[in-house]
């Protein structure tokens, strides 16, 4: 058909990209120009065509097609990871804080009762102080532990969820003191968690 049409129409097919089986029954890909040729008053009387393999490039092509597609994905894995951390950031952050401000608060109140010789005053204020220091660590661990789950495998058990509100509580003790916020709250469930 391509032979009639360049015949007819006196066009040349140039570069276009086909498949062609081998002798051996393996498919090639090949570039194939076909050219009209005139007689001397002008008419087509043949063709002369050229197939120039093409099968290594096709295949260099659709290989840095796959790199692409693999490097895409990689791309926006990273930002889905990038984002991740910047949400971790803010959230390790945040609840570094609590700790910090209670420590803080409690020992200045440990100086004020120091001056004024209340020693079961200082004896609380030194266990709010160890309370807040053991509060912290627990949260880096935490934190570290958070940082670990993307590369190990979940390890699903009950876990009640009015333990880790009362958890969240006390880390906000202070703030809920200061601001005089009352909560109230329903008995939560029992779910499966890491």
């Amino acid at each position: 058909r391509d032979e009639q049409n360049t015949i007819a129409n006196d066009e040349p097919l140039v570069n276009r990209e086909e498949t062609v089986v081998d002798e051996r029954g393996h498919k090639q890909w090949v570039l194939t120009t076909k050219v009209p040729v005139h007689d001397a008053k002008g008419r087509v009387t043949a063709i002369v065509g050229m197939s120039r393999d093409i099968t290594e490039r096709k295949h260099m092509v659709e290989a840095l097609e796959e790199h692409s597609r693999l490097l895409e994905e990689a791309n926006e894995d990273l930002q889905r990871r990038n984002q991740e951390l910047d949400e971790f950031t803010y959230v390790a952050s945040h609840d570094l804080q609590e700790p910090l401000r209670k420590l803080s608060a409690f020992s200045d109140l440990l100086r004020e009762d120091l001056d004024k010789d209340d020693r079961e005053a200082v004896r609380t204020d030194l266990q709010a102080i160890t309370t807040g220091a053991q509060r912290m660590q627990q949260l880096v661990q935490d934190l570290l532990a958070l940082s670990r789950s993307g590369r190990q495998k979940m390890e699903l058990q009950p876990t009640p969820l009015d333990r880790c509100v009362d958890r969240a509580l006390e880390a906000l003790e202070l703030r809920l003191r200061e601001t005089a916020a009352e909560i109230r709250r329903r008995r939560l469930p029992v779910v499966r968690g890491d």
